[in-house]
């Protein structure tokens, strides 16, 4: 694996696994033909009796918070990787400041270290959940002061419609909720094609990427799930110092 860090991006992917279990050996391959900075995963369906070895990627730092214990629903849990060679360090304050799937990083970068999480939002999210989420951006945003920001995530909002920036429902809904919240933070969202499919159902953009600046997203690209899942996984590059005159594009390799 070519170890080198490109010094003006990173190269990240992001999927929902739909359960890692069973898939590292495709995940850590993935990664390694790709040479990914920073690997983001939603529903990894990890437990404490998981170790951190059957999770393990090597070359990588691995920041993990699992499916919370009492959760009898399948799904939950989330993992982050970042490149050994990268400066990261964990911020607790975030993923434990009371949203259920989180978690959380800062990675030292030449101007501003940038701030990155994971977040996994259940379809049963209960009412205090989804209000713990706009609270953690909100937390998050405030970290802009002195960094930058990164965020992946699966937050199952179908209605969101964020090409048009408009919701299907009523205004007091979570999802008009979380759509006028990244509004409010002057977060932009750079994922504009669907994300899940799966048979006898509309395909549905739930996964989201989510940045403090407009313009430091580049060659979007959406692939085959891992394993059995029925969402993408999605490549990016995120410009981590001022962007040198490259197109963006956005292909499916289907």
């Amino acid at each position: 694996m070519n170890i080198n860090v490109s010094k003006h991006k990173w190269k990240c992917m992001y999927t929902n696994a739909n359960s890692v279990i069973g898939k590292m050996d495709e995940l850590r391959l993935k990664v390694f033909n790709s040479n990914y900075d920073i690997i983001a995963i939603t529903e990894s369906w990890a437990r404490e009796d998981v170790t951190d070895a059957e999770l393990k990627i090597n070359g990588y730092v691995m920041y993990r918070k699992d499916k919370a214990v009492d959760n009898r629903v399948k799904g939950g849990g989330v993992l982050l990787y970042v490149k050994e060679e990268l400066c990261s360090c964990p911020l607790l304050h975030l993923t434990n400041d009371g949203f259920q799937d989180t978690v959380w990083c800062r990675i030292e970068a030449d101007d501003l270290p940038v701030v990155v999480g994971v977040c996994y939002r259940s379809m049963s999210s209960s009412r205090h959940n989804n209000d713990s989420l706009l609270q953690m951006l909100e937390m998050a945003a405030q970290q802009g002061i002195r960094s930058r920001l990164l965020i992946f995530g699966d937050f199952n909002y179908p209605e969101i419609d964020y090409v048009n920036y408009k919701v299907e429902g009523g205004t007091d809904t979570d999802a008009n909720k979380l759509l006028n919240k990244t509004n409010d933070l002057f977060l932009h969202q750079h994922i504009k094609e669907w994300t899940r499919c799966r048979s006898g159902q509309q395909p549905s953009t739930l996964d989201y990427v989510l940045t403090d600046e407009d313009n430091v997203i580049q060659e979007v690209s959406y692939t085959p799930p891992l394993g059995k899942s029925d969402h993408v996984c999605i490549s990016l590059n995120y410009i981590k110092q001022e962007p040198e005159s490259e197109a963006a594009s956005t292909t499916y390799d289907f």
